[in-house]
């Protein structure tokens, strides 16, 4: 592998170890995986602590990188284990922590400051203003939301103060990230806690010009990028993401070989290099190849509705079961090691398996060849006619066992706050001070720079002992050389380790978030409807708030009584109208506006200081804790909806804690997935399971939305304010769901 710094970061999933190294072997420059909870794949295979520790040697031996993902919603009550598993995890030195959460970002950014940030795709970043705010809460890079062109990354990246990063390879989610609701709709298992069913994948049935139509309606293509390296790597994204924390070992093996190929290769040797790299990736157990969300285009093919939506390389069906296993008539050698998945015809998520054992007859044997039927010894149940693809095999020659790397040594680590001037030196930490008085010379020429007095300070004595942070501050313009600035380091860290007492046991670093004061007025608390702008026979309860969405504003239309909704996505292509059409509004007399999307919180900087305007934040933006809410209060926010998802108790312990009033969602029709890819299908569709939904055609924005068939509804909270939402639901439907609020959001 090539010096990467000649190049963006090419960034690798690992669901284990094994595939970390499998990644670092094939030329990865960093890897991504999780623990245990808090991760946006929670249901997969994640790293044990002890894995993760050989990770941390490995990967700072190796002089490679490794983030954590933390990027799920985190409920007020999971404070205490969120804070322990980051308490562990930030002794390891993670080079960045992952995050969807703004509240978790909040407890990161006060707790462990020295842990950096990203922004996970799941915080729906999709445009500058958007990354304004990621970098007002100490983001230091941005994963984009998928569902962006090629035409509008250019824009964001010439644009961002901040590094970029985008995924390049993998399986693509149909919705827009972060606000995805369908999993959790069907069962509870919420994709923004990790546990995504995939409900994308299904069949589904409707109608088009009155004939039955059934399909994948939101089963997408996977992204692909090879070709594309060239144009991103010239529009300066910082980081290229693979896709793919599910997978094995040796499909991540061969993904990141084959971007390795053409990244490493002379920009006029990429067209030779990249045939061989598709040849690499071909080999991979993907599905059919796409640009994703480049063009318009690409949006519109993105999904095949009559192709089921699978990963793998087909090998076979299933021809028969019985107990103890099934008979596979088999369309393409097999062998044993290979990783497997039958897959029901349904589109429903099939069992994957490791294949350890083959019968043909009573002989037991390792290989199966195409056009026979072997037996296949499997003690679960086999859908009927399923198809069995192969999704995994064995890298021959190469063994990514990991059990045996050693653990990291952890580092203790400590703030300094380094102050120079012709009289001395000063240097503050861990409460105690150290400091030196000594007349230094005025410097004439070169003024001391305080990057390499931080840098100088930073090297310890001891690889056991660290810096988090340094700051430093000079008062006039001493003179000091290298060899004395390096002899009062060496001073200032024997004097440190000398003092330095031992660390306590169990000792953390987080407190809990602590109940507000007292509880919110009657008028803190009044109702909001949310109703189109033309609607007439809404029911509107006394001392209601009236919501309509944000349209070009008239005198004699705005009024400034009534709360109007901004746009959750907005293209940056239509921000600077956005803008205008907001500006316009507040002089046209609107004071009340409903924010969507945390991109909106940029749009009112030029009205900051202004009290006569109201913020109140709502689904899509989550709020699904007290730090969250607190985070919104500092960028001018006034009330908070309780995410949608969250059971009665998360409500209440929600209440209980937040800074700012709190809002529930009680009645109304949500938007289950949004997407800019062309659905093919409008109107009401159901499942094979009896479930009822209603796709709206594509809006002026692009934007298709599906919708639920039954509405949600749920009785109210005490000390919470009431959310009536007509935009797309009658009022009195029935029959209704509760959806999460009486069943754990898991």
């Amino acid at each position: 592998m090539k010096n990467s710094t000649n190049f963006p970061e090419l960034l690798a999933p690992a669901g284990t170890l094994s595939t970390a190294l499998a990644a670092y072997a094939a030329g990865a420059d960093a890897v991504y995986c999780g623990v245990g909870r808090f991760n946006a794949r929670e249901m997969g295979t994640n790293f044990s602590l002890e894995d993760l520790s050989r990770l941390s040697r490995k990967a700072k031996t190796m002089g490679r990188r490794f983030y954590l993902t933390l990027n799920t919603l985190v409920k007020e009550t999971e404070w205490e284990p969120f804070g322990q598993t980051v308490e562990e995890i930030a002794q390891l030195d993670p080079d960045a922590v992952i995050v969807q959460d703004i509240g978790v970002a909040r407890f990161l950014r006060t707790y462990y400051p020295e842990l950096e940030l990203h922004a996970s795709t799941q915080m729906g970043i999709h445009n500058s203003a958007g990354i304004e705010e990621a970098r007002k809460m100490g983001i230091r890079r941005v994963i984009l939301e998928r569902q962006i062109s090629f035409e509008e990354l250019k824009q964001i990246v010439a644009a961002s103060p901040l590094d970029i990063e985008v995924f390049i390879h993998g399986a693509l989610c149909c919705s827009l990230s972060g606000r995805c609701l369908f999993s959790s709709w069907m069962g509870g298992w919420s994709g923004n806690r990790g546990r995504c069913k995939q409900p994308c994948r299904r069949r589904f049935h409707g109608t088009e010009d009155g004939a039955p139509k059934s399909g994948f309606f939101f089963s997408t293509q996977d992204l692909y990028s090879l070709d594309m390296i060239d144009t991103l790597q010239k529009a300066g994204v910082k980081s290229l993401k693979i896709e793919g924390r599910l997978k094995q070992p040796d499909y991540v093996f061969k993904v990141v070989q084959a971007y390795r190929m053409v990244l490493d290769a002379p920009s006029e040797s990429r067209p030779q290099v990249l045939g061989e790299a598709r040849k690499v990736l071909s080999s991979s157990y993907g599905r059919r190849w796409s640009h994703g969300f480049a063009t318009e285009q690409d949006m519109a093919d993105l999904v095949q509705y009559d192709s089921l939506g699978v990963s793998g390389q087909l090998v076979g069906t299933v021809a028969h079961a019985k107990k103890g296993g099934f008979g596979l008539k088999v369309s393409r050698r097999i062998r044993l090691g290979d990783r497997l998945r039958i897959q029901p015809d349904s589109g429903d998520e099939g069992p994957s398996f490791t294949l350890t054992a083959l019968r043909d007859g009573k002989q037991s044997v390792s290989t199966a060849r195409e056009g026979g039927e072997i037996f296949v010894p499997y003690d679960r149940e086999v859908p009927p006619g399923g198809r069995v693809y192969r999704v995994g095999s064995s890298v021959k020659g190469v063994s990514f066992d990991g059990s045996g790397l050693p653990l990291y040594q952890k580092v203790r680590r400590f703030e300094l706050d380094v102050h120079l001037s012709r009289q001395g030196i000063r240097v503050a930490v861990d409460s105690r001070l150290w400091e030196v008085l000594e007349e230094f010379d005025e410097a004439r020429k070169h003024p001391l720079d305080t990057k390499k007095v931080e840098e100088e300070f930073r090297r310890t004595r001891n690889d056991r002992l660290g810096v988090s942070i340094c700051r430093v501050s000079v008062e006039g313009k001493p003179f000091i050389p290298a060899a004395g600035l390096k002899q009062l380091r060496r001073d200032f860290w024997e004097w440190f380790e000398a003092g330095l007492s031992p660390e306590v046991p169990g000792k953390r670093r987080f407190s809990l978030p602590q109940n507000k004061i007292q509880d919110f007025s009657p008028d803190d608390l009044f109702p909001v409807v949310m109703k189109p702008t033309n609607a007439t026979k809404i029911p509107v309860p006394a001392g209601a708030l009236v919501s309509l969405p944000l349209k070009p504003p008239k005198k004699a239309s705005c009024n400034p009584e009534y709360e109007y909704i901004l746009p959750s996505f907005c293209a940056e292509g239509d921000l600077g109208f956005l803008k205008e059409l907001v500006s316009a509004a507040i002089a046209a007399g609107c004071r009340r506006f409903r924010i969507t999307s945390l991109y909106q919180l940029s749009l009112f900087d030029e009205t900051a200081g202004r009290n006569d305007l109201f913020l109140a934040a709502a689904y899509p933006l989550p709020a699904a804790n007290s730090l969250a809410a607190a985070e919104l209060q500092d960028r001018g926010v006034g009330r908070v909806q309780a995410w949608l998802e969250l059971e009665k108790p998360a409500i209440e312990a929600l209440r209980d804690a937040s800074s700012l009033p709190v809002e529930v969602y009680r009645y109304g029709r949500p938007p289950l997935l949004i997407t800019r890819a062309r659905i093919p299908v409008s109107g009401p569709i159901s499942d094979s399971r009896g479930g009822q939904f209603q796709v709206s055609g594509a809006d002026d924005t692009g934007l298709t939305i599906l919708y639920p068939g039954q509405p949600l509804e749920v009785p109210p909270v005490d000390g919470t304010a009431d959310c009536f939402d007509y935009l797309n639901a009658a009022s009195g439907e029935s029959p209704t769901t509760a959806f999460n609020f009486d069943r754990e959001l898991v």
